[in-house]
């Protein structure tokens, strides 16, 4: 089934991640990751969510960065995006929320240990 235009960014960051892990390029998974985030952000429909989003989305990118390499290679990262992608496009919407939640635990958690890991507390 092929993706609709509102989709299609979505699906075009899943596979600019999967390419970048192939050439174990970190940074272009990274930006791959934050237009995928910034996508879906958009396509909520909540002009008021995304604008609270994009108010903290500064800070968080930053401890994304600082992580990025001290943490696992995001390979189950860039599977859970296909992952909720795919459940998007069944129309599927529980399933694509449970796997974002969980998707976006499992990075924090990931996060918050290593920056307490290393004492940092101002990112």
């Amino acid at each position: 089934m092929p993706p609709s235009a509102e989709i299609a960014p979505l699906v075009e960051a899943c596979d600019a991640m999967a390419a970048a892990m192939e050439r174990d390029d970190l940074d272009a998974w990274a930006r791959a990751d934050e237009r995928f985030h910034l996508s879906l952000v958009e396509l909520c429909g909540n002009r008021r969510l995304a604008a609270m989003v994009m108010a903290v989305w500064e800070q968080s990118h930053r401890a994304r960065m600082f992580t990025l390499r001290l943490r696992p290679k995001p390979t189950d990262s860039t599977r859970e995006h296909r992952e909720m992608v795919e459940a998007i496009l069944a129309g599927d919407p529980s399933r694509a929320t449970r796997l974002y939640r969980a998707h976006r635990e499992k990075a924090s958690g990931q996060m918050v240990r290593i920056i307490e890991q290393y004492g940092l507390t101002r990112l």
